[in-house]
């Protein structure tokens, strides 16, 4: 955007801007964004076991062999 801190204005302009964005509301109005899936049984259940799912156990192999090939313990391959 080209001038989109006001160093450009008058002051007598900065200040007609100023109050404008001060009193404006930024979003008058919501997005029609839907919030609640519905139709969906148990949808919080759901996501609540989707993010329990994932366990320390899974994750170590990952971390480990990211910590091996970064401290330069890695083994050669094929």
């Amino acid at each position: 955007m080209d001038d989109a801190d006001c160093r450009g204005l008058t002051r007598n302009k900065w200040r007609e801007h100023a109050f404008e964005f001060a009193f404006r509301c930024w979003w008058p109005v919501e997005p029609d964004v839907g919030r609640v899936a519905h139709g969906v049984s148990s949808r919080v259940d759901r996501l609540k076991c989707l993010g329990n799912a994932v366990v320390p156990q899974q994750v170590y192999p990952i971390l480990k062999a990211i910590a091996d090939i970064e401290t330069g313990r890695t083994e050669a391959v094929g």
